[in-house]
């Protein structure tokens, strides 16, 4: 059977020094990490609604450069409440905010240390990507492409999308897109969403073919999802996109009965 698809990373910046109101300092250079756990605890203080929007700004900056290294990841997975301030920046009105949150969520993602505590996210991540207006949703597939690399990754995507209630917060109702959804987003492409072309997705059912349960969706001749996606085993504008098709239809070869 193909072996899941690799990471996608987006590598940080070189980032200048951020001063607190306490007059710490902390330095993210060269991807070389001075920062004490104390400094950690001060930078997730930075990304809290009531800062204004450049420090929130330069705090996604330098959690971006820290979410490039594995020591950078560890100091993240240690810091309490920071994913969270994270991840609530993905709704930011300012574009430059919303997306340095977005490629934090893809480098942590490729880790797998932190498969557990992505999964929380997934009913909004897949929420989103129904979003025809989603300026980032190239990025959130990214992310679902990395969670589902492993077994256990990926069964727990299949759940999300499959209608589980994995971390599904009762008080409120949001839509997950189906794997059939799913297929038709990929399909659509621009059409669907002006702002992406969803090739990741490609890497995502590459990745869910892994699983017996996503083989028989796949191959349900009732819902046709298949014939949708084989001529993209000929789609030569992206290598994405044709890759993950080709190692779906290589990973379904092994279905039988």
């Amino acid at each position: 059977m193909r072996p899941p698809v690799t990471n996608f990373k987006c590598e940080g910046e070189w980032l200048l020094p951020l001063k607190s109101r306490w007059g710490c300092t902390l330095v993210v250079k060269h991807r070389q990490i001075f920062m004490a756990e104390e400094s950690m605890k001060e930078l997730a203080q930075f990304l809290l609604p009531r800062e204004r929007l450049d420090v929130r700004c330069t705090a996604l900056e330098y959690v971006l450069g820290l979410s490039d290294s594995k020591e950078g990841r560890d100091a993240i997975k240690k810091t309490e409440y920071l994913l969270d301030r994270v991840f609530d920046h993905i709704e930011d009105s300012n574009d430059v905010i919303s997306k340095r949150a977005h490629l934090i969520l893809v480098n942590l993602s490729c880790s797998e240390s932190f498969e557990g505590d992505l999964i929380k996210y997934l009913p909004p991540i897949c929420h989103h990507l129904q979003d025809p207006n989603w300026l980032h949703a190239d990025k959130l597939c990214s992310v679902l492409a990395n969670l589902s690399r492993t077994e256990s990754g990926a069964k727990k995507v299949i759940k999300a999308i499959q209608g589980g209630d994995l971390h599904r917060d009762t008080s409120s109702s949001l839509s997950i897109p189906t794997l059939y959804q799913l297929v038709d987003i990929f399909d659509r492409r621009e059409s669907f969403n002006s702002h992406a072309n969803f090739h990741h997705l490609g890497s995502l059912f590459l990745n869910l073919s892994q699983l017996d349960e996503a083989r028989k969706v796949f191959l349900d001749r009732s819902k046709c999802l298949l014939p949708r996606l084989l001529p993209y085993t000929q789609f030569q504008e992206s290598h994405l996109r044709r890759g993950g098709i080709v190692g779906l239809c290589k990973n379904l070869c092994f279905e039988v009965g």
